[in-house]
């Protein structure tokens, strides 16, 4: 099932990129980028395809990390909950000795 799921989602986002390739090719139109320290002239599908890819990869990182963030957190717990669980079975088995 979770391969289906991967090659619907990779199917889905090649058709969008396909999509979005094929009518950005239609707008050249010229772009002047203005950097601190250079001054670069590219087409505007390339600008948007640019800022996309960067939005993308900073998202990802974000999510990631947010991700990692509950991951630890969630194995914290999982270890706190062993150990009382592993306490209050010796108190039980102490309360049952008397």
């Amino acid at each position: 099932m979770k391969t289906l799921k991967a090659l619907f989602a990779f199917i889905l986002i090649f058709l969008v990129v396909a999509i979005s390739l094929a009518l950005s090719s239609h707008n050249t139109q010229l772009i002047k980028l203005n950097f601190i320290i250079a001054e670069k002239t590219l087409v505007f599908s390339q600008v948007l395809a640019i800022f996309f890819f960067v939005g993308v990869v900073l998202s990802s990182l974000a999510w990631w990390w947010l991700l990692a963030k509950s991951k630890l957190k969630n194995f914290q717990q999982k270890r706190k909950i062993d150990s009382l669980t592993q306490e209050n079975e010796r108190l039980r088995i102490q309360l049952k000795d008397q």
